[in-house]
This record gives C-alpha cells, structure tokens and sequence, in this order.
C-alpha cells in the first residue's frame, strides 16, 4: 500500500472525461463551473497571493457575506473570516472568542467590549465593530444584512489595502539584509561566495533553476558589455546581459564604476544647474516647478543605455541646455548628437573649436564614448571629464587675467567679470564685490562717490540701468564688456591694447576667434 500518495480527486473531478479516455455525446472536456474552479486553484496555489488572487477573494466576500446569518456562520467559514480579519489590519494570531465578542459589540455603549477592552487594538475593534450589523446575541435584526454597501465597501478597501502587508514586510526584511551584505562585498569572489546574497540575485533574474557554475557566473559579472564578444553577450541570453549590467566589476573582479550615463556627482550638479537658472530671475512657484523638474531628470537620466536615448527624449535634452545656461528652442537635438560625437582629446574636433564652451562642460558630464555607449570612468579617477576640464578653465582664465593684467588693469577687471557674470543672481552680488562694482560704475558712468549712498538705493539704482539677466546672455555680456573696455580706456588715458582686442574681438565683440581657438586647444590638450 502506498502511503502519502497524493490525492488525485480533485483533477478527476475538474474534467469530464469517462474511463476509456473519451466523452459522453454533448459534454465538453470541462464546463465553465470546472475552468472556474480550476483557474482558481490555480491561482490560490502560488507561493504568494497575487492581485488576481486578492480580487477573486473580494468577489467571493461580496457575494457571499450578506447570505451569513449570524456570527457563528462568519467564524466558520475561514475564506470569509480571514479576509475580514487581513481587512482591518488584525493579527492572523487573533483569538476566535476576541472576534466574536467585537462582532457582537456596540461601540455606542461604552459599557460594551470593544469599549472597555485593553487590548492594543482597541481603535480597530471599534472600527470593525462599526462595519457588521450583528446584535449582542450574535444574529441580525429583522430586516438587517451582516453590512450595508458603504460598511462591504469599507472592507473590501481595507482588503485591497492590506491583503500583501505581509509580503512587502517580508521582501524587505530580505532587501534590508541583502543591503547589508552587499555593503561588506569586496570583490566579484566574495559576492559568489554568499549563498544569500546569490540566491536573492539568482532569483531576481530568472536564473535560480539554470544550476550555473560559479565560474560561468563570474565571467558573467566581470564581462564588459561594450563588447559584442564578451562572454554575457556571447551567451545570446538578455538575463546574463541584465544581471552584468546591474554590477560594477571589473573584469578583475574587483569593484568598478557604476555603469550610468551620468555619475551621481554629475546628476546632482546638473540638477541643480538647472534650478538655479530657472529660478534666479523667477517666482517661488517658478523654483517649485523647477525642483519638481530636476526630480524627473535625476530619475531619468539612470535609465539611460545610450547617448540615443539621451537624444530620443527632448525633455532631458532640453533639461540639460538649461542647466548650462542655454536656450534650448536655439538649439536642434541634432547640433547636440554632433556635439557629443565629438572627439574630447582632439583639439581639432567640433566640440573643441566652438567658441562657446559650454557645451563641451556638457559632454564631459557624460560617460558616453565615440559610439554613444556608456563606459565605465577609469578607476581611480579623482576627477569627473568635467572637473578636470572646469580645472583646467579656471587656471588658463586665471592665468590670462594675470598676464593681460599686467599691461591693462581694465582688461583684466573685464576678464574677471566675465568669469563671474553665471554667478550673478541680482544687483546685491555686485553690491559685495568692489571688483565687479568697478565694471559696472565704469560701463554705466556712475559715480563712485555713489558707493557711500544707501545699499538699498545703489541697489535700485543698478536695476535701473542694467537688467541682471543680461548678465547670462552670451551676446548681451559680450556687448557690456567691450563698452566696459572703451570706456575704461578712456577714462583712464589708456591706448588700445592687445588685450582689448582680445575683449572686443578687433570690433566685433567677444573674445576673439584665435584666442578663443587656442584657449580650448589649450584645454583640451590638459583634459
């Protein structure tokens, strides 16, 4: 006699079938009671309960709990009574006769149960005790069902709500672990040899059932993805490709660079760039938006495989224009593809002979290559692309301020405003700097013996004659600071120099051309 052996019963009586394999004249192999019956078994055997599960318990309650008659009819049907019980957020550990004495209470008299109960759970049982209609004795008053729509509807929200509390406690109770544990991980070696760490991460990929070797797997983690012949892509299988993009080895297997298109660091400078240009001249509401705004970005931009994902999505490309200080209905997505495709290290490459050079701040804040794809920084790295090069800026402007200085006081005030005009928020910013306060006096012929008014009447008086935002307006600043520079000759006896060439571009305007060449020549060659 075998023993334990399953019970077939329930399959036979979910089909039709007779003894030798066929039907009777008119049956179907199952009626629509058997596939019902059936797709529900089906679902209630998962090893969690799944929303289609949770949907077919609350249609069964709402069709069932009003055919209940009494209390002892609800504690006796266990489908009905746990999802009562899960409804209102009690303990699966709650006692039967606690049940039965909320049900039958009434939290009007404050005599009552629920009432003068010490329980932890007071307030629920006075809430569930609102939701049923039962009398003291435990049955319904002539006329009167379990509930009414609003108290079935109140349950099932709290149903709906709570039915996979449980689970979500659980998955993170597990995550919290896995946390942990990856924050102790030190290499490739040491996350293959944590059988929770692997079994989580197994799992999370499909792979738990593949029975792959240790070895198989850390050349999969250690693969560069990049390539077409690395071992992941090799395997022609998305799950090895996905689980190798969600690591940061090396293909030493010791720990590398997140994989993004943008470091953390990068996104948050980004971010904020753009905060600040949309808020500096705007309102509170406009300052809300904004940071609403670089929240999406912040999201967005880690989703990104590809410089053409970067570019299929407008929103960002026109996030990241703003942040720089650019207007993006000036620019095409195009001009920024070109731009990115760009060549940082060669001197002679597009990005590099533009005179503006925010856009090469702007590639540089990306971890994308010649072909759009995202690679990894080189370890060690102190520096991000754009730090270095920021780095690099700062000490050539530096540099030309000093030497121009030397024969022109004027060109190197003009040089150092130009430096600091991104900065500048509103007339107080060049209130509290005497160097940037001597540009405007000059470029404005205000006196100097204004200096000693009222700060607030200074204030006001810049605003008069200067509008800040121009101060962010490439061609606009340009301007200002070439009649800065004639003026300031003027007025100090001064013949015209190379270095207001330099800052007038020989009439033009701007910084010139070849100046303008060799500088970023010069920083690319330091990049």
């Amino acid at each position: 006699m075998i023993s334990n052996a399953p019970d077939y019963t329930p399959l036979a009586a979910a089909f039709n079938f007779q003894l030798d394999g066929t039907l009777s004249a008119g049956d179907k192999p199952m009626t629509d009671a058997q596939k019902a019956l059936t797709n529900e078994a089906y679902v209630f055997q998962q090893p969690r309960l799944s929303t289609t599960a949770a949907l077919m318990d609350k249609m069964y309650y709402e069709a069932t709990i009003n055919t209940v008659t009494t209390v002892d009819n609800l504690l006796a049907n266990s489908r009905l009574l746990n999802y009562v019980v899960v409804a209102f957020g009690l303990p699966s550990t709650t006692l039967m006769a606690t049940l039965e004495n909320v049900l039958t209470s009434d939290p009007d008299d404050p005599a009552s149960y629920v009432n003068t109960s010490t329980d932890a759970n007071k307030e629920i049982f006075k809430e569930m005790a609102r939701a049923f209609n039962f009398q003291s004795d435990g049955t319904l008053a002539s006329g009167d069902t379990p509930q009414t729509a609003t108290q079935m509807a109140l349950t099932s929200g709290g149903y709906i709500d709570r039915y996979n509390d449980n689970y979500e406690a659980a998955d993170a109770a597990v995550i919290s672990s896995y946390k942990t544990l990856m924050g102790l991980v030190v290499d490739v070696d040491d996350m293959l040899d944590d059988r929770k760490i692997m079994a989580l991460v197994l799992q999370a990929f499909g792979l738990e059932n593949e029975g792959d070797s240790t070895r198989k797997l850390k050349k999969v983690l250690t693969s560069d993805l990049n390539d077409p012949k690395s071992y992941a892509n090799s395997l022609k299988d998305s799950r090895y490709v996905e689980l190798a993009k969600a690591f940061n080895f090396n293909a030493d297997g010791t720990l590398g660079t997140p994989l993004l298109a943008q470091s953390e660091s990068e996104i948050l400078k980004t971010a904020s760039g753009y905060v600040v240009q949309k808020s500096r001249f705007g309102t509170e509401e406009d300052k809300t938006a904004a940071t609403a705004e670089s929240k999406y970005y912040s999201a967005e931009v880690e989703k990104l495989a590809s410089l053409d994902d970067l570019l299929g999505n407008r929103r960002l490309v026109d996030f990241i224009l703003v942040a720089a200080g650019i207007d993006p209905k000036e620019v095409e997505t195009d001009y920024v593809r070109q731009m990115f495709e760009s060549d940082l290290n060669d001197p002679d490459s597009l990005v590099n002979t533009q005179a503006d050079t925010r856009y090469r701040e702007i590639v540089a804040s990306f971890n994308f290559n010649l072909e759009g794809e995202i690679v990894r920084p080189e370890s060690g790295q102190i520096q991000s692309r754009r730090g270095l090069l920021d780095t690099n800026d700062l000490y050539l402007n530096q540099t030309l301020e000093e030497t121009e200085g030397e024969d022109n006081a004027g060109v190197r005030l003009a040089l150092y405003f130009k430096r600091m005009a991104s900065g500048i928020s509103n007339a107080y910013d060049l209130l509290a700097d005497s160097a940037l306060l001597q540009v405007i006096q000059t470029t404005f012929n205000i006196p100097k013996e204004m200096s000693s008014a009222d700060v607030d009447l200074q204030y006001d008086y810049i605003n008069r004659v200067l509008d800040i935002e121009d101060l962010h307006d490439p061609e606009a600043l340009e301007k200002l600071m070439a009649r800065f520079t004639a003026l300031y000759d003027i007025e100090n006896n001064v013949d015209v120099s190379a270095g207001e060439l330099i800052l007038s571009g020989g009439g033009g305007g701007g910084i010139s051309a070849d100046t303008l060449l060799s500088l970023t020549q010069l920083r690319a060659g330091g990049a």
